[in-house]
């Protein structure tokens, strides 16, 4: 959705690694850059407006799916892999014991800005270890998973889609691998330090609409989910109450966001779901 520049950049990156690369444009006013993407032989398909994250994932899946692929790779459009990236993606599903039960690979996450690495648990010396949820990009998605367990839910728009599929797949009975030697550089909002009260952290500073469908989103799979993952919850809504606090103490247009977030939980808690009207 309105990519910047490096697109094109990311994706000549991705190409080698990868049977077939697809774009989902998601209804962008600057074209240019998925032109020039389209120009050197990947496959674009264009949306006339934004249909959401889980929409523009389910228009590759089925895609990926009508082709027989085994595997579908997800990345959003800052996402620069690495070289062997997929490869070292792949490496766990070499030595699980129960291969059948595997829906995703996830890799370590680096936060560009800060260079704060995102992983799961304490190295333990292992290259894999499993996981109750993961971000979308840079994920390896089995395909026989994706039959069963479903397509991504297009009601939740944007926001917690990825958490939603993870725990929709453990509920049916599939598993969560994290590698730890595949790391991926991400971009978290616009995220910054900050030191109040002689503590260090970092804010997001995501926009009021996106408060919006990530308090509305994360009520909507609490409920729905409490019962299977009560943990991964309770950790989940204590994360929710920092992210509240950070922007009461620090982030920018506090009253527009803390309103996003108040009308996300009253709609999280009466259905209403999709795009934000």
């Amino acid at each position: 959705f309105n990519p910047g520049g490096g697109l094109l950049e990311n994706i000549t990156a991705l190409r080698p690694q990868v049977q077939e690369v697809v774009v989902v444009d998601n209804g962008s006013t600057d074209l240019e850059p998925i032109r020039q993407v389209e120009k050197c032989g990947v496959k674009v398909f264009y949306n006339e407006e934004n249909l959401g994250i889980a929409a523009a994932l389910n228009i590759g899946m089925k895609y990926a799916l009508e082709r027989g692929y085994t595997w579908v790779a997800t990345f959003d459009q800052d996402s620069k892999p690495p070289p062997e990236f997929v490869k070292r993606l792949l490496e766990p599903h070499d030595t699980y014991p129960n291969k059948d039960h595997i829906a995703i690979l996830s890799p370590v996450y680096r936060d560009e800005a800060t260079g704060t690495v995102f992983q799961h648990g304490e190295q333990n010396g292992e290259p894999f270890q499993e996981v109750v949820s993961t971000m979308t990009s840079g994920n390896l998605v089995k395909a026989d998973a994706l039959a069963r367990v479903g397509l991504f839910e297009e009601d939740l728009f944007i926001d917690y889609v990825d958490h939603e599929f993870c725990l929709r797949a453990r509920k049916s009975g599939f598993r969560v691998l994290e590698s730890r030697t595949a790391i991926l550089n991400h971009n978290l909002g616009e995220t910054e330090k900050y030191t109040k009260f002689g503590l260090t952290f970092h804010a997001t500073n995501h926009s009021p609409l996106r408060r919006y469908y990530n308090a509305r989103n994360r009520l909507v799979v609490y409920r729905r989910y409490f019962t299977s993952e009560p943990r991964w919850v309770l950790k989940d809504v204590l994360g929710f109450f920092k992210e509240v606090s950070k922007i009461i103490l620090v982030e920018r247009d506090k009253e527009a966001k803390l309103k996003a977030v108040g009308q996300g939980l009253l709609h999280g808690f009466t259905g209403k779901m999709g795009k934000r009207a």
